[in-house]
């Protein structure tokens, strides 16, 4: 199951400005997410391998913003700005039990182990030669930010120049919760890269 929404409110002070702004959210759940895989020889030979799902919830939240102003024919500004938190739990771990089909072996809590410390899970799933599983928790707490600037000057018709600005900021920290506040802190701290760029378009001739 997958829902999302959007609400966009435009605004225009005045002729030479517009802008737009707007929240959006989206809800996703899954009864089976793939998580990771081992072979094993020991099982079937059409299956062959340990293949590890999981229930699954996303919530992912974003702020959208444009914002076009016009201070002459010839000069423009436009930015685009959008900040995103998107969180995802896995929980309920399970491996496929035969193949070409949706029947699943849940791991009971004896047979999974937790280790916060080093974010991984073992697993023990009771059949086959591979042994126990490990993998890395699969949560994630992923938010960004990306911002767009572009200053457009047509010096003389047909002839413009163009100078941008582009800013990009990317944390993962704390996958295993969610709190909005702190999520929007870690982002801001986070390193940014930016990028400036100028290009000129000269019209020749008449």
């Amino acid at each position: 199951r997958q829902w999302e929404g959007e609400a966009v409110a435009e605004l225009r002070p005045s002729s030479a400005l517009s802008v737009a702004i707007g929240p959006s959210l989206m809800k996703a759940s899954r009864v089976a997410q793939w998580v990771t895989s081992q072979g094993d020889a020991a099982l079937a030979s059409d299956l062959a391998g340990h293949y590890v799902f999981s229930g699954f919830e996303q919530t992912e939240v974003a702020l959208t913003a444009r914002v076009n102003w016009i201070f002459s024919p010839r000069l423009s500004l436009q930015l685009y700005a959008q900040p995103l938190v998107s969180q995802g739990a896995y929980s309920g771990f399970k491996e496929l039990l035969r193949a070409r089909s949706f029947d699943f072996l849940a791991y009971g809590p004896e047979q999974i182990a937790d280790a916060p410390v080093a974010d991984a899970y073992t697993v023990d799933p009771g059949r086959g030669e591979a042994g126990p599983l490990t993998f890395e928790n699969p949560d994630f707490n992923f938010k960004s930010l990306r911002l767009n600037t572009v200053l457009r000057w047509e010096w003389r018709p047909g002839s413009a120049l163009y100078a941008v600005w582009t800013q990009a900021r990317e944390n993962s920290a704390n996958p295993r919760g969610s709190d909005l506040g702190r999520d929007l802190d870690d982002l801001f701290a986070s390193p940014s890269t930016n990028v400036f760029e100028i290009k000129a378009t000269v019209r020749l001739g008449d």
